[in-house]
């Protein structure tokens, strides 16, 4: 499935995931599930299963994980040099 130019505000998606688990085999649940240029702005990301997930040039500016500031934890680790 491939959405392209959509515009979701307000949209609700729930129980996604790759299919029928019995079957690892079918292609459909091979391929990882990718989001593109898409604005997550004050949106909630809840109940979900983001293990070995990965964030590439993304804005975090504000994201929190289970009440903890990702941007803040984040500087607080960077070494000296790079501040």
């Amino acid at each position: 499935m491939s959405i392209d130019g959509a515009q979701w505000g307000g949209a609700h998606f729930q129980y996604i995931g790759y299919g029928n688990q019995s079957q690892p085999d079918v292609e459909h649940n091979k391929e990882s599930v990718r989001f593109s240029n898409c604005n997550f702005q004050n949106g909630l990301i809840t109940g979900c299963n983001l293990s070995n997930a990965n964030l590439e040039n993304c804005d975090i500016s504000g994201l929190v994980i289970n009440g903890i500031n990702i941007e803040n934890l984040i500087k607080q680790y960077q070494p000296i040099e790079q501040k």
